[in-house]
């Protein structure tokens, strides 16, 4: 085994940029920033909130939405069943991946993926390609 010292600023640097990032995707009021901020809601608001993603999603204009990513776990993209409890544990890390989530001033937080209708899946990786850089 190679062991790899990374200089101490680069590190800094990594854990800046980590926070910056974490605060970004919990910025906003606790609804704006859902599901990072559900520690601030109880389990009924919770289970309110996860039940309207798919609705919300058919809402969200593509074009002007914010797009964010992350890691998650894929059977708890959210992690409101981990939070609340209900996955159980053989699935808690069971399948990480990174997935792509939006938001708009409308969506009441971070709609997966998974929840838009595969219509508007299709046109959110089409914009994702528009705009990468070169």
């Amino acid at each position: 085994m190679i062991a790899i010292q990374l200089p101490r600023d680069l590190i800094e640097r990594c854990e800046a940029y980590a926070r910056d990032v974490v605060a970004h995707y919990r910025s906003g009021d606790k609804w704006q920033c859902m599901p990072w901020t559900r520690d601030q809601l109880c389990d009924q608001e919770i289970r309110q909130w996860l039940a309207e993603r798919k609705t919300i999603a058919c809402k969200i204009d593509l074009t002007t939405c914010e797009i964010g990513s992350w890691y998650v776990n894929e059977v708890d993209e959210y992690g409101i069943r981990q939070a609340l409890g209900e996955l159980p544990p053989e699935l808690v890390g069971a399948s990480i991946n990174r997935w792509i989530f939006v938001r708009s001033p409308e969506s009441n937080g971070w709609v997966s993926e998974a929840d838009l209708p595969s219509a508007s899946i299709q046109a959110l990786h089409e914009r994702i390609e528009r705009e990468r850089p070169c």
